[in-house]
């Protein structure tokens, strides 16, 4: 398998679902990020998750504030492909703003930047129109 391909399945096995209740999500992150992790999320005010977040403190701190201010009704995962060290995931959120019970569509490409085997970094793009409007 190369390189390529390798840093795909890693991708694949991460999107695959969420981490069954009661994994240890500090060995979790151990496995697949980079200590050093960026995580970054264009976008501005008024989406509190938006900005750059770092180390694997920083990724935690992005869901919990995603999860904490967004139901997630649907998830889809449309194509994920991969060249040298970058892995280009497309999909679309459906999701519910908690504040505003507003809900959004916001299709999305990560692309995800693999070096040996964990990630270094992710680098989301979404429909931060979309999303804005749900949070106001």
């Amino acid at each position: 398998m190369n390189n390529a391909a390798s840093n795909v399945e890693i991708v694949r096995k991460i999107l695959s679902g969420p981490p069954p209740d009661g994994v240890d999500m500090a060995a979790f992150a151990a496995q697949w990020l980079d200590a050093a992790i960026t995580l970054d999320y264009p976008g501005g005010s008024p989406i509190p998750f938006a900005g750059s977040w770092q180390g694997w403190k920083g990724v935690a701190d992005f869901m919990s504030t995603y999860h904490r201010e967004v139901d997630t009704q649907r998830m889809d995962v449309l194509s994920i492909d991969g060249t040298g060290d970058d892995v280009f995931v497309r999909g679309i959120t459906h999701g519910r703003v908690r504040r505003t019970g507003k809900l959004y569509v916001s299709p999305w490409v990560l692309v995800w930047t693999v070096k040996d085997g964990k990630i270094i970094r992710m680098l989301e793009y979404h429909d931060t129109q979309a999303i804005s409007g749900a949070f106001a």
